[in-house]
């Protein structure tokens, strides 16, 4: 019969700490019987540090591991694992209010930094399931509740594992390499408000003057916006000359030929109506930049349009207004073409930014975006 285990992180203070560490893994190991101070660090050999903490019930034993390595000072982090009785014991209240203790304990000591524990989980899943009732913010007295709540948590971690390993593989098609032999410079900034959202950005070179770049946004959020998003982009992204959409290949030995912006736009229509994708469609702004003429070429499907700085003029935002992509079939999309001048700046963005809320639950807006350019742009200047 297997025991049951809850953990606890901390990260401990060890500034003071002076000893060297080798290549090999640090073994850690915690000394529950013994009631003592976490500031008695003492290195023994090279490879291992005791951690003496106070005592905790009789038959309640535990040990640590260092997560991460070590770099001599500053903050270590630790993983106690602390064992129960019986293979359900962690749901058993007595338990976890002596976890609770000991974890009360941790957090009073001058060399640890931050705790974080098991209880923490139960008591904010006990709050809750109770309408999260400030009072229920507590360890739960029955074990069958602590039981549920504990399947809960587990149900929880899973997910957010999940949602992690998902936003990890949306992130890796955001940009890498951006072009830098253009007479152009490129940046970008990706922040979504969710673990996963609808929202994707990429700059892509097309041949050897012309670049492309696109900033969509599918409504809603979560894994259904963040599936699309990624499925689109996967889509504009193909490198197979034959299979892109933003290049047409006449055959023969010429270079492929760049697909004005429109018809990107018309093909994405086509590919991605909103029946097909649960009822969701997304808004895009796309564009093609000359590297040589300096002519920008783009279309706006439902997205904010960019905004345009010029030296000496105040920022204003470009012309361009479409359906979003996937909520009309048949449509045609206007493309929009500007000449752009040396030191000139062009900012996308998705609308995102502009409902933003500041501590006053103010919203940004299109105006106050404006502002935060132009006081960019003069401190540039200065």
């Amino acid at each position: 019969m297997m025991a049951s285990r809850a953990k606890i992180d901390l990260r401990i203070s060890v500034s003071a700490l002076q000893t060297r560490w080798q290549d090999s893994p640090l073994r850690v190991y915690g000394k529950f019987p013994a009631v003592g101070q976490l500031s008695d660090i003492r290195s023994v050999g090279i490879h291992y540090i005791n951690l003496t903490v106070p005592c905790i019930p009789v038959g309640v034993e535990g040990d640590a591991r260092p997560i991460g390595r070590p770099h001599g000072t500053g903050i270590y982090p630790v993983e106690f694992s602390v064992q129960a009785k019986g293979p359900e014991g962690i749901n058993d209240p007595e338990y976890l209010n002596h976890l609770e203790r000991f974890t009360d304990w941790l957090r009073t000591r001058p060399d640890v930094e931050h705790v974080y524990s098991y209880t923490d989980i139960i008591k904010r899943l006990n709050r809750n399931m109770h309408g999260d009732d400030e009072t229920f913010y507590r360890i739960p007295t029955e074990r069958k509740l602590a039981a549920q709540n504990k399947t809960l948590s587990e149900a929880n971690e899973r997910m957010k594992r999940d949602l992690d390993a998902a936003a990890a593989a949306q992130r890796d098609l955001l940009p890498k390499d951006l072009p830098d032999e253009l007479a152009a410079s490129f940046a970008w900034h990706f922040e979504p408000c969710d673990e996963l959202g609808g929202d994707i950005l990429n700059i892509l070179p097309l041949g050897d003057d012309s670049v492309a770049m696109y900033l969509l946004d599918v409504t809603g959020h979560g894994v259904p916006a963040a599936l699309l998003a990624v499925t689109v982009s996967r889509v504009l992204t193909s490198r197979d000359p034959g299979a892109s959409i933003l290049v047409t290949q006449d055959g023969g030995d010429r270079a492929p030929t760049v697909r004005p912006p429109g018809e990107v736009a018309e093909h994405l229509n086509r590919q991605f109506p909103m029946e097909a994708q649960g009822n969701r469609f997304f808004t895009m702004a796309f564009a093609v930049l000359n590297s040589e003429t300096r002519v920008l070429r783009y279309v706006i499907a439902g997205h904010p349009p960019p905004i345009l700085v010029r030296q000496g003029c105040s920022p204003q935002q470009l012309e361009g207004e479409n359906f979003p992509i996937g909520i009309a079939a048949d449509v045609s999309f206007e493309e929009e073409r500007i000449q752009l001048e040396p030191g000139d700046r062009l900012y996308f963005y998705s609308d995102g930014f502009t409902e933003a809320v500041n501590d006053r639950d103010e919203m940004l807006r299109l105006g106050g975006l404006i502002r935060l350019i132009e006081q960019t742009h003069q401190r540039a200047g200065d």
